[in-house]
């Protein structure tokens, strides 16, 4: 056979492309695989979260709820107007009632601009932790009403959502604890916001 210089490189170009295709749809042959001895892992106990007796805590805030409001029967709030917070608390709220004692924020009242709507939220807090959040649809007017009158009431233990107690006729959409824990969100900020600074 005679091979021009250019069909012999066509012709090593095509036997070297069978080649790699032939080599390609070989099986392979495994390499036998190493069985690693068992080793005995130590078991760890998970820690549970401890179980939170909702019940109780309710009871126990419905208690301290009274409690505050008989005590503060006779205290002046401390009133923030809310012209200078932050626009979102600004275009929400037109005052927030803080009545503290012993130096202590105890309650928080937010009221509406007069004529959007009549909606407020109160906080209710111990040792300056949240406990109690509640929102009244119509609640612009009467203190300390009875528990079956509140429109939404959110209750808390050491930082965290436990339980809700819903009297609204308004239907519901969101998720109740998001709107557990924006209401813890929104606390904090009213507290930051409290114009008697630390007594």
């Amino acid at each position: 056979m005679n091979f021009s210089s250019n069909n012999l490189r066509s012709y090593l170009s095509i036997t070297l492309t069978l080649a790699l295709f032939a080599s390609c749809d070989s099986p392979k042959q495994e390499q036998p695989k190493e069985i690693e001895p068992a080793t005995e892992q130590p078991m760890v106990e998970e820690e549970s979260a401890p179980t939170v007796d909702s019940e109780a805590v309710v009871k126990s805030v419905d208690e301290l709820r009274n409690s505050i409001e008989e005590q503060i029967k006779d205290i002046e709030p401390t009133t923030l107007i809310t012209t200078s917070a932050r626009p979102r608390i600004a275009q929400k709220w037109s005052k927030i009632h803080y009545y503290a004692l012993d130096g202590q924020i105890i309650r928080m009242k937010t009221y509406p601009h007069p004529g959007i709507s009549k909606r407020t939220e109160e906080f209710y807090l111990n040792n300056d932790q949240l406990v109690l959040a509640t929102i009244e649809d119509m609640g612009d007017v009467e203190r300390g009403k009875d528990k079956s009158e509140i429109d939404k009431m959110y209750y808390y233990k050491d930082g965290s959502f436990v339980s809700e107690s819903n009297n609204s006729t308004e239907p519901e959409y969101s998720i109740k604890k998001s709107e557990a824990e924006e209401l813890m969100q929104e606390c904090m900020e009213y507290l930051d916001l409290y114009p008697g600074g630390n007594e």
